[in-house]
């Protein structure tokens, strides 16, 4: 699940207000019980691998503290959650998951590439790009602070990608225009996907393959 940068910070820090708090007033944890030192440590451990990305040294750091860490494990695992923390505040780890996003997404637009230009699939190559429009949609939501979820009968659902494009024009992440041409992709889409197959052609999921990957150049997410 996808976290914004803020929600990160207030997580990070309430794990490390639990730390200091076993630590204040102890030399090295001799006033805390082991109950409260296993709590902390197993909040940090939980927060790491939540939020860290995968393979980082984050997760391979605290791969080595051991499974019932003495105190110095403890100021290790303190000093990850440290570094973790100020990595989200200079936006560090947002360049790294938008490269990873950005590696995604290419395998799967070359994958509608290779349907279209090889297999003459003109249906299956607009889904997969429109697919990748989609949750490209809702990682830039998340980057600008658009919602991308809303209220229903009390209960969260998620908003469709035109809500989404129109939000994000909104909130000035991209003008008139590329909104314009997002509802475009989106409408050849959905042509595809429920099998409208006459209301577009080859060449424009050509031209779709194209734009979207200008569109996801311009704004990474």
């Amino acid at each position: 699940m996808s976290i914004s940068k803020e929600a990160a910070i207030r997580h990070l820090d309430s794990v490390l207000i639990d730390f200091e708090n076993i630590n204040r007033f102890s030399d090295f944890g001799r006033d805390c019980t082991d109950d409260e030192r296993h709590a902390c440590v197993v909040r940090m451990k939980a927060a790491i691998r939540r939020l860290a990305p995968s393979d980082s040294e984050y997760l391979s750091s605290m791969m080595d503290t051991s499974i019932t860490p003495e105190w110095g494990d403890v100021y290790q695992l303190a000093g990850i959650v440290q570094a973790l923390r100020a990595d989200f505040a200079e936006d560090c780890l947002d360049s790294f998951r938008e490269l990873v996003n950005a590696e995604l997404y290419d395998d799967f637009l070359g994958m509608a590439e290779f349907l279209l230009h090889e297999q003459s699939l003109k249906q299956p190559a607009a889904v997969i790009a429109g697919s990748v429009l989609e949750e490209h949609l809702r990682k830039l939501s998340l980057k600008n602070g658009v919602d991308i979820e809303a209220k229903k009968n009390g209960k969260s659902e998620p908003l469709k990608a035109s809500r989404l494009n129109a939000d994000l024009r909104k909130a000035s992440v991209y003008n008139q225009n590329e909104m314009k041409q997002v509802e475009a992709w989106l409408a050849i889409r959905n042509s595809a996907a429920h099998g409208k197959y006459e209301e577009f052609d080859e060449s424009q999921v050509e031209v779709m393959l194209l734009g979207i990957r200008g569109f996801l150049s311009r704004y990474p997410a």
